[in-house]
């Protein structure tokens, strides 16, 4: 039975999010290192949006006897040019903005099989992070689960 680590969950999430580069012109497809932390980070990243970045969120474990399942949670953050003013928000993933992100990660993370042996990535949540100076970031919430064996 395959088992995963945290990084090579997270490396298959980035895998399958790609092709948004395309889709959606996603500039910034990578891991959360604290990029945002800082407030002029956000002026700094304006240049490279839309962005897309993903982080481990928790792991549960369910003791089914023997047989263990192992539940990650990735917490997927979306940010863009807010399209708050007017219709061009109702457009979805055409228009672009952070709802055509919400929409485009959900079209290729929801449902899909990741790696040999795992569950298949389920969406959980989707919360409002930051609504500020014209930029616009969601948070997603996706869950991944391995079963394994004990010895």
């Amino acid at each position: 039975m395959l088992f995963y680590d945290l990084t090579q969950l997270e490396d298959a999430i980035l895998a399958a999010l790609a092709p948004l580069k395309t889709a959606h012109g996603v500039k910034t497809l990578e891991s959360y290192d604290l990029q945002l932390e800082d407030p002029e980070a956000w002026k700094k990243l304006a240049i490279q949006f839309p962005a897309i970045f993903v982080l481990f969120g928790s792991m549960d474990n369910r003791d089914l006897g023997q047989r263990q399942l192992e539940m990650n949670s990735f917490q997927i953050g979306m940010a863009d040019r807010s399209l708050r003013k007017g219709e061009a928000r109702r457009g979805g993933a055409t228009v672009g903005g952070a709802y055509g992100l919400i929409s485009g990660v959900r079209g290729v993370l929801a449902g899909k099989i990741l790696l040999p042996g795992l569950l298949p990535a389920m969406p959980r949540s989707v919360r409002q992070a930051v609504i500020t100076d014209g930029v616009a970031m969601y948070v997603a919430t996706y869950t991944i689960g391995q079963g394994y064996l004990l010895p």
